[in-house]
């Protein structure tokens, strides 16, 4: 359903949520952080668990409502004048809207070298497709840290002007722990960001580099993983972060012009995320292929053509860096 920022965020505010003056909200009541934020579109997108939907899909999702009745409550809520007061947002959470200080981040380059056997063994399992001369070049350049605590590799993601947004936090082969609650096992991700804030895709420093070449080629990779062994190939590379995310529209000037390769993993998000899908609902959820069709050239990686020039076998989630490791 079609609607403006200030009247999204007009209506959640009459159902009681706190916007704060960069459009971030908390989805949930037990969210200690914002988690949630109102794009430019007016759609909302919910970085807890990547969720992303108009007012009538939040209705459901969030507040248990059936589609019908969401879609006749959105209606009444978005024909109400707009009304926006942000001085009902606690000032507590502010810091979840701003940037991660560097000395922040120096922390975590601290403890790299307090532990660097168990840093080195977590890059080494990240950067699988490069030498140690090309993971310590990669490091440098990205800031990858490590944290004890966390046990898990830790790189800043940066915006445009160099700004830390959030934090990549990476350990391919995570320790499981006991939930306190069940009692069951819980295995936990191998990919974390920090909680409640905002995201931007992976090196956009880069990308505006490479718009001095709009010839050549960028590959648009699935995740930071594979675009860190891109990069330390000598491969031009970005990433949104995963095959369901899409290019805020803050970021779409950046892509413009430019010639993309699309290069996410054989599997079926990988080729969701490329062309599309029809979500539970019925619903039609566009890729990346056709937001970029409309600012930029582009091209998809074929997999199984690559495999039958070369070679070699693909298994589901076959990804870019199973691909370099083969051609090393």
């Amino acid at each position: 359903m079609r609607a403006s920022r200030e009247q999204t965020a007009s209506a959640l505010i009459s159902l009681g949520y706190k916007i704060s003056r960069s459009w971030h909200f908390s989805a949930r009541p037990d969210d200690r952080t914002p988690s949630a934020y109102v794009n430019t579109d007016g759609s909302i997108h919910d970085f807890g668990d990547g969720w992303h939907g108009d007012l009538p899909d939040f209705l459901v999702r969030f507040q248990g409502m059936s589609v019908k009745d969401s879609l006749i409550e959105a209606r009444k809520l978005l024909g109400r004048p707009v009304e926006i007061d942000f001085s009902g947002y606690e000032t507590g959470t502010k810091m979840k809207g701003g940037y991660i200080p560097e000395r922040f981040i120096r922390n975590f380059e601290k403890e790299r070298r307090e532990h660097f056997a168990r840093f080195l063994y977590l890059l080494d399992e990240a950067l699988p497709a490069l030498n140690r001369r090309q993971q310590r070049e990669i490091a440098k350049k990205y800031n990858i840290g490590y944290s004890h605590k966390a046990d898990r590799l830790i790189m800043p993601i940066r915006d445009e002007e160099g700004n830390c947004l959030t934090l990549w936090k990476y350990n391919k082969n995570p320790a499981p722990y006991t939930d306190g609650k069940s009692g069951r096992p819980v295995t936990p991700p191998k990919v974390k960001f920090t909680r409640g804030r905002n995201r931007c895709p992976f090196n956009l420093q880069d990308l505006k580099k490479y718009r001095e070449d709009k010839n050549g080629w960028i590959l648009l990779c699935e995740g930071e993983k594979d675009c860190l062994n891109a990069l330390g190939r000598g491969y031009r590379a970005i990433t949104l972060g995963s095959a369901s995310a899409k290019i805020d529209n803050r970021y779409l000037h950046l892509f413009r012009g430019l010639k993309i390769m699309v290069v996410y993993d054989y599997d079926k998000a990988g080729t969701e995320g490329v062309y599309g899908c029809v979500n539970a609902k019925g619903e039609y959820v566009p890729g990346i292929l056709e937001q970029l069709g409309e600012i930029a050239e582009t091209k998809v990686w074929d997999w199984e053509l690559l495999a039958f020039q070369q070679g070699f076998s693909l298994h589901r989630g076959f990804d870019l860096t199973d691909w370099l490791c083969l051609n090393s």
